[in-house]
């Protein structure tokens, strides 16, 4: 069974500020800390 991650728990989520949004270390994109990983959740 898979654990749903999100980006604010990944050892990739990098350069988050304030209001909660970074970037992700593997797919370069800007995310929110509360979004579902992408990479792990089968998103585009």
């Amino acid at each position: 069974m898979n654990k749903e991650i999100y980006c604010g728990e990944c050892e990739k989520f990098a350069y988050e500020d304030t209001d909660g949004y970074g970037i992700c270390g593997k797919t370069k994109k800007v995310c929110y800390c509360s979004d579902k990983c992408h990479l792990t959740n089968g998103k585009p």
